[in-house]
Protein backbone atom coordinates (compact mmCIF):
# COMPACT_ATOMS: atom_id res chain seq x y z
CA UNK A 1 0.00 0.00 0.00
CA UNK A 2 2.74 2.38 0.96
CA UNK A 3 4.79 1.40 -2.10
CA UNK A 4 1.86 2.14 -4.44
CA UNK A 5 1.36 5.55 -2.90
CA UNK A 6 5.04 6.34 -3.22
CA UNK A 7 5.09 5.25 -6.86
CA UNK A 8 2.06 7.43 -7.60
CA UNK A 9 3.76 10.47 -6.07
CA UNK A 10 6.97 9.84 -7.93
CA UNK A 11 5.06 9.46 -11.19
CA UNK A 12 3.11 12.69 -10.67
CA UNK A 13 6.16 14.77 -9.75
CA UNK A 14 7.61 15.28 -13.27
CA UNK A 15 4.20 16.32 -14.64
CA UNK A 16 3.63 18.75 -11.81
CA UNK A 17 7.09 20.20 -12.27
CA UNK A 18 6.50 20.63 -16.00
CA UNK A 19 3.16 22.38 -15.41
CA UNK A 20 4.70 24.72 -12.86
CA UNK A 21 7.56 25.74 -15.14
CA UNK A 22 5.47 26.19 -18.28
CA UNK A 23 5.14 29.90 -19.04
CA UNK A 24 1.64 31.30 -19.38
CA UNK A 25 0.72 32.45 -22.91
CA UNK A 26 1.23 36.14 -23.60
CA UNK A 27 -1.88 38.23 -23.14
CA UNK A 28 -2.24 40.72 -26.02
CA UNK A 29 -3.36 44.31 -25.49
CA UNK A 30 -6.98 44.84 -26.45
CA UNK A 31 -7.80 41.11 -26.52
CA UNK A 32 -9.48 39.37 -23.59
CA UNK A 33 -6.45 37.87 -21.78
CA UNK A 34 -6.40 34.80 -19.61
CA UNK A 35 -4.55 36.85 -17.01
CA UNK A 36 -5.56 40.51 -16.81
CA UNK A 37 -2.81 43.13 -17.07
CA UNK A 38 -2.67 44.82 -13.67
CA UNK A 39 -2.81 48.59 -13.77
CA UNK A 40 -0.35 50.22 -11.38
CA UNK A 41 -1.92 53.28 -9.81
CA UNK A 42 -0.07 56.42 -8.80
CA UNK A 43 -0.56 55.55 -5.16
CA UNK A 44 1.07 52.15 -5.64
CA UNK A 45 3.92 53.52 -7.72
CA UNK A 46 4.60 56.50 -5.48
CA UNK A 47 3.36 55.81 -1.97
CA UNK A 48 4.96 58.86 -0.36
CA UNK A 49 3.25 62.19 0.30
CA UNK A 50 3.76 63.16 -3.34
CA UNK A 51 1.64 60.20 -4.49
CA UNK A 52 -0.84 62.29 -6.50
CA UNK A 53 1.79 64.65 -7.87
CA UNK A 54 2.62 64.77 -11.60
CA UNK A 55 5.60 62.49 -12.25
CA UNK A 56 6.57 63.77 -15.70
CA UNK A 57 5.88 66.54 -18.20
CA UNK A 58 3.11 64.50 -19.81
CA UNK A 59 1.15 64.29 -16.55
CA UNK A 60 1.92 67.93 -15.74
CA UNK A 61 0.68 69.03 -19.15
CA UNK A 62 -2.68 67.37 -18.53
CA UNK A 63 -2.88 68.70 -14.99
CA UNK A 64 -2.35 72.38 -15.84
CA UNK A 65 -5.18 72.15 -18.37
CA UNK A 66 -7.60 71.15 -15.62
CA UNK A 67 -6.29 73.83 -13.26
CA UNK A 68 -6.64 76.59 -15.87
CA UNK A 69 -10.18 75.49 -16.74
CA UNK A 70 -11.23 75.35 -13.08
CA UNK A 71 -10.54 79.03 -12.44
CA UNK A 72 -9.29 78.14 -8.96
CA UNK A 73 -6.25 79.68 -7.25
CA UNK A 74 -6.60 82.80 -9.46
CA UNK A 75 -4.85 80.91 -12.25
CA UNK A 76 -5.57 82.49 -15.62
CA UNK A 77 -3.65 80.21 -17.96
CA UNK A 78 -1.94 76.84 -18.27
CA UNK A 79 1.41 78.64 -18.36
CA UNK A 80 0.75 80.30 -15.02
CA UNK A 81 -0.22 76.99 -13.42
CA UNK A 82 2.95 75.44 -14.86
CA UNK A 83 5.15 78.17 -13.34
CA UNK A 84 3.48 77.86 -9.94
CA UNK A 85 3.79 74.08 -9.75
CA UNK A 86 7.40 74.00 -10.95
CA UNK A 87 8.39 76.76 -8.50
CA UNK A 88 6.73 74.82 -5.69
CA UNK A 89 8.52 71.65 -6.74
CA UNK A 90 11.85 73.47 -6.35
CA UNK A 91 10.77 74.42 -2.82
CA UNK A 92 9.68 70.85 -2.01
CA UNK A 93 5.99 71.75 -1.91
CA UNK A 94 3.04 69.62 -3.02
CA UNK A 95 0.98 70.80 -5.95
CA UNK A 96 -1.93 72.19 -3.92
CA UNK A 97 0.28 74.38 -1.70
CA UNK A 98 2.15 75.66 -4.76
CA UNK A 99 -1.02 76.76 -6.52
CA UNK A 100 -2.34 78.44 -3.38
CA UNK A 101 0.67 80.30 -2.02
CA UNK A 102 2.82 81.11 -5.08
CA UNK A 103 2.00 84.13 -7.23
CA UNK A 104 3.16 85.38 -10.62
CA UNK A 105 3.55 89.06 -11.41
CA UNK A 106 4.49 89.37 -15.04
CA UNK A 107 8.13 88.42 -15.07
CA UNK A 108 8.40 87.88 -11.31
CA UNK A 109 7.37 85.07 -8.97
CA UNK A 110 6.69 85.62 -5.27
CA UNK A 111 5.47 83.54 -2.35
CA UNK A 112 3.25 84.48 0.56
CA UNK A 113 5.05 85.55 3.71
CA UNK A 114 3.03 82.94 5.60
CA UNK A 115 4.58 80.27 3.39
CA UNK A 116 8.05 81.66 4.09
CA UNK A 117 7.43 81.34 7.82
CA UNK A 118 6.18 77.76 7.35
CA UNK A 119 9.27 76.83 5.32
CA UNK A 120 11.49 78.27 8.03
CA UNK A 121 9.70 76.52 10.89
CA UNK A 122 9.99 73.08 9.32
CA UNK A 123 13.77 73.36 9.13
CA UNK A 124 15.64 71.35 11.79
CA UNK A 125 17.93 74.31 12.57
CA UNK A 126 15.04 76.67 13.28
CA UNK A 127 14.75 76.99 17.06
CA UNK A 128 12.32 79.91 17.07
CA UNK A 129 10.18 81.95 14.71
CA UNK A 130 7.29 83.81 16.30
CA UNK A 131 5.42 87.09 16.53
CA UNK A 132 6.14 88.97 19.76
CA UNK A 133 4.10 92.10 19.07
CA UNK A 134 1.11 92.85 16.87
CA UNK A 135 -0.86 96.09 16.62
CA UNK A 136 -2.17 98.54 14.07
CA UNK A 137 1.05 100.54 14.32
CA UNK A 138 3.77 97.89 14.33
CA UNK A 139 4.56 94.19 14.21
CA UNK A 140 7.61 92.42 15.63
CA UNK A 141 8.94 88.94 14.91
CA UNK A 142 11.88 87.11 16.42
CA UNK A 143 13.74 84.18 14.85
CA UNK A 144 16.66 82.06 15.96
CA UNK A 145 18.83 79.73 13.96
CA UNK A 146 20.72 77.00 15.78
CA UNK A 147 24.18 78.18 16.70
CA UNK A 148 23.36 81.84 16.04
CA UNK A 149 21.90 84.59 18.24
CA UNK A 150 18.20 85.41 18.01
CA UNK A 151 17.27 88.16 15.57
CA UNK A 152 14.32 90.52 15.98
CA UNK A 153 12.68 92.65 13.28
CA UNK A 154 9.95 95.26 13.56
CA UNK A 155 7.96 96.85 10.74
CA UNK A 156 5.97 99.96 11.60
CA UNK A 157 3.14 101.93 10.06
CA UNK A 158 5.55 104.85 9.74
CA UNK A 159 7.77 102.75 7.46
CA UNK A 160 4.75 101.86 5.37
CA UNK A 161 3.81 105.53 5.05
CA UNK A 162 7.37 106.49 4.14
CA UNK A 163 7.32 103.88 1.38
CA UNK A 164 4.13 105.36 -0.01
CA UNK A 165 2.07 102.27 0.75
CA UNK A 166 -0.70 104.28 2.39
CA UNK A 167 -0.88 107.02 -0.25
CA UNK A 168 -4.10 107.04 -2.24
CA UNK A 169 -5.65 109.50 -4.64
CA UNK A 170 -9.12 109.53 -3.10
CA UNK A 171 -10.66 108.79 0.31
CA UNK A 172 -12.83 106.14 -1.35
CA UNK A 173 -9.82 104.06 -2.41
CA UNK A 174 -8.18 104.53 0.97
CA UNK A 175 -11.26 103.23 2.77
CA UNK A 176 -11.26 100.08 0.64
CA UNK A 177 -7.55 99.40 0.99
CA UNK A 178 -6.23 96.48 3.03
CA UNK A 179 -3.81 98.82 4.79
CA UNK A 180 -6.81 100.68 6.20
CA UNK A 181 -8.93 97.64 7.02
CA UNK A 182 -6.25 95.24 8.27
CA UNK A 183 -3.16 97.25 9.20
CA UNK A 184 -1.90 94.72 11.78
CA UNK A 185 -2.02 91.84 9.29
CA UNK A 186 -0.25 93.90 6.64
CA UNK A 187 2.50 94.82 9.10
CA UNK A 188 2.91 91.20 10.20
CA UNK A 189 3.30 90.04 6.62
CA UNK A 190 6.10 92.54 5.93
CA UNK A 191 7.92 91.88 9.20
CA UNK A 192 7.80 88.07 8.96
CA UNK A 193 8.75 87.95 5.28
CA UNK A 194 11.74 90.24 5.73
CA UNK A 195 12.92 88.33 8.80
CA UNK A 196 12.72 85.02 6.93
CA UNK A 197 14.89 86.48 4.17
CA UNK A 198 17.51 87.54 6.71
CA UNK A 199 17.73 84.50 9.00
CA UNK A 200 16.78 81.66 6.61
CA UNK A 201 17.31 82.95 3.05
CA UNK A 202 17.81 79.45 1.60
CA UNK A 203 14.42 78.26 2.89
CA UNK A 204 12.67 80.15 0.08
CA UNK A 205 15.56 79.99 -2.40
CA UNK A 206 15.85 83.76 -2.34
CA UNK A 207 12.37 84.26 -3.82
CA UNK A 208 10.78 87.58 -2.81
CA UNK A 209 7.65 87.80 -0.73
CA UNK A 210 4.40 88.34 -2.61
CA UNK A 211 3.75 91.36 -0.40
CA UNK A 212 7.13 92.94 -1.20
CA UNK A 213 6.49 92.62 -4.94
CA UNK A 214 3.09 94.23 -4.51
CA UNK A 215 4.68 97.08 -2.55
CA UNK A 216 7.34 97.67 -5.20
CA UNK A 217 4.75 97.70 -7.97
CA UNK A 218 2.32 99.99 -6.15
CA UNK A 219 1.47 103.33 -7.76
CA UNK A 220 2.10 105.96 -5.04
CA UNK A 221 -0.87 108.14 -6.09
CA UNK A 222 -3.47 105.38 -6.20
CA UNK A 223 -2.13 102.42 -4.27
CA UNK A 224 -3.02 100.18 -7.20
CA UNK A 225 -0.69 97.62 -8.72
CA UNK A 226 0.43 97.79 -12.32
CA UNK A 227 -1.15 94.96 -14.32
CA UNK A 228 1.12 92.97 -16.59
CA UNK A 229 0.38 90.04 -18.81
CA UNK A 230 2.11 86.81 -17.87
CA UNK A 231 4.71 85.94 -20.53
CA UNK A 232 3.93 82.84 -22.49
CA UNK A 233 5.51 79.69 -21.13
CA UNK A 234 5.36 76.72 -23.46
CA UNK A 235 4.79 73.42 -21.70
CA UNK A 236 7.10 70.92 -23.39
CA UNK A 237 5.06 68.50 -25.52
CA UNK A 238 5.97 64.87 -26.02
CA UNK A 239 6.77 63.39 -29.40
CA UNK A 240 4.55 60.32 -29.13
CA UNK A 241 5.37 59.22 -32.67
CA UNK A 242 9.08 59.04 -31.85
CA UNK A 243 8.36 57.24 -28.57
CA UNK A 244 6.14 54.76 -30.40
CA UNK A 245 8.92 54.01 -32.89
CA UNK A 246 11.39 53.45 -30.05
CA UNK A 247 8.99 51.06 -28.31
CA UNK A 248 8.42 49.14 -31.53
CA UNK A 249 12.19 48.76 -31.92
CA UNK A 250 12.38 47.42 -28.36
CA UNK A 251 9.62 44.92 -29.14
CA UNK A 252 11.53 43.71 -32.19
CA UNK A 253 14.74 43.41 -30.19
CA UNK A 254 13.05 41.56 -27.32
CA UNK A 255 14.15 37.94 -26.98
CA UNK A 256 11.20 35.56 -26.87
CA UNK A 257 7.96 35.84 -24.88
CA UNK A 258 9.76 36.71 -21.64
CA UNK A 259 11.54 39.61 -23.32
CA UNK A 260 8.26 41.01 -24.62
CA UNK A 261 6.58 40.39 -21.28
CA UNK A 262 9.17 42.59 -19.60
CA UNK A 263 8.11 45.46 -21.86
CA UNK A 264 4.42 45.26 -20.91
CA UNK A 265 4.50 47.76 -17.98
CA UNK A 266 6.26 50.34 -20.16
CA UNK A 267 3.86 49.75 -23.04
CA UNK A 268 0.81 49.93 -20.75
CA UNK A 269 1.91 53.31 -19.40
CA UNK A 270 2.53 54.61 -22.91
CA UNK A 271 -0.93 53.49 -24.04
CA UNK A 272 -2.50 55.51 -21.22
CA UNK A 273 -0.61 58.70 -22.07
CA UNK A 274 -0.38 58.68 -25.87
CA UNK A 275 -3.05 59.86 -28.29
CA UNK A 276 -5.58 57.29 -29.46
CA UNK A 277 -4.12 56.73 -32.93
CA UNK A 278 -0.52 56.29 -31.76
CA UNK A 279 -1.57 54.04 -28.88
CA UNK A 280 -3.56 51.85 -31.25
CA UNK A 281 -0.59 51.44 -33.58
CA UNK A 282 1.71 50.36 -30.74
CA UNK A 283 -0.92 47.97 -29.39
CA UNK A 284 -1.38 46.38 -32.82
CA UNK A 285 2.38 46.09 -33.33
CA UNK A 286 2.83 44.33 -30.00
CA UNK A 287 -0.01 41.90 -30.69
CA UNK A 288 1.42 41.16 -34.13
CA UNK A 289 4.83 40.44 -32.57
CA UNK A 290 3.10 38.02 -30.20
CA UNK A 291 1.46 36.27 -33.15
CA UNK A 292 -2.05 37.32 -32.11
CA UNK A 293 -4.69 38.13 -34.71
CA UNK A 294 -6.90 40.98 -33.51
CA UNK A 295 -10.29 41.50 -35.12
CA UNK A 296 -11.02 44.94 -36.52
CA UNK A 297 -14.18 46.97 -35.97
CA UNK A 298 -16.06 44.95 -38.66
CA UNK A 299 -15.13 41.66 -37.05
CA UNK A 300 -12.62 40.69 -39.74
CA UNK A 301 -9.32 39.26 -38.60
Amino acid sequence: MNNATTDAKETATPAATTAATTAAPEAPFGVAPSVALAKVTNSEARSDRMALEPANFGELGKLVQYVAKSGMFKVQSEAEAFVKIMTGRALGLPMFASLKAIYSFGGAVGIESKLKVALCKQRPDCEEFRCTERSSTKATYVAKRRGEPAFSLTFTIEEAKAAGLLDYATPEKKAAAAWTRFPADMLMARASGKLADIVFPEASLGLPSKEDIEDERAIPTTGETVPEALPAVVVPSRDFAAEALAIQNEIVAAVGPEGRKALRPKIAKFLEEADTETAASVKAFYNMACGVKVANADGAA
